[in-house]
């Protein structure tokens, strides 16, 4: 069992407009963007808004991102969506069974394109059992694209899962591209694969 927000890997993501206070819905460290970084803060504001209150300067109303004047789970959702807005889609499998001698069969990944779009299918990532949901952020710069893939887990559960993990990332100008993607792999920590692609 582990939690979420083990990357040192700094993905720039869609930014909302300003609230009131002058920070941003979803921005849960007042960094100014809403990023990967604001995953463990959010998830402390959602269970235990008294220890976000006291670990980070930052409003807890930035935790309340469908604005319903509370701050609970009902927030995950709309958190997610704020978080991942940047031109990436994303699925999983819902929990698979692994082989009998260990969690999962070894992390195997499968590229394809079609015009102006790149899918990644990701099979046999291993998360924790209980995860809300599992998130793909990206990252697209003149010849690269950039893919991080973690959970959002709230309330954890003293199991794990295998789950297969969809992506698509549309709306690409033709061309080639190093693409990389990262994962936290369970046992063996932060891990990524590289491969180049051209989109047509």
């Amino acid at each position: 069992m582990r939690s979420s927000s083990r990357w040192a890997l700094v993905v720039v993501l869609l930014l909302v407009p300003g609230t009131a206070h002058g920070y941003r819905l979803g921005d849960m460290n007042c960094d100014g963007a809403v990023d990967f970084f604001d995953i463990d803060p959010f998830v402390m504001a959602v269970t235990d808004a008294e220890t976000f209150e006291s670990t980070y300067e930052c409003p807890l109303v930035n935790g309340d991102c469908n604005n319903d004047g509370q701050v609970d789970f009902f927030d995950i959702d709309a958190f997610v969506d704020i978080l991942t807005g940047a031109g990436v889609d994303y699925d999983d499998s819902g929990c698979l069974p692994g082989p009998p001698d260990s969690w999962c069969f070894p992390d195997e990944f499968e590229f394809t394109v079609e015009p102006s779009t790149l899918h990644v299918l990701h099979y046999d990532a291993e998360y924790n059992c209980c995860r809300d949901e599992i998130v793909v952020y990206v990252e697209v710069g003149a010849d690269w694209i950039g893919l991080v893939e973690d959970e959002i887990l709230t309330v954890p559960c003293w199991c794990m899962c295998c789950f297969n993990v969809e992506s698509t990332v549309a709306d690409l100008v033709p061309g080639t591209y190093t693409v990389e993607y990262c994962w936290y792999d369970e046992g063996v920590g932060d891990d990524c694969v590289t491969t180049v692609v051209e989109i047509p």
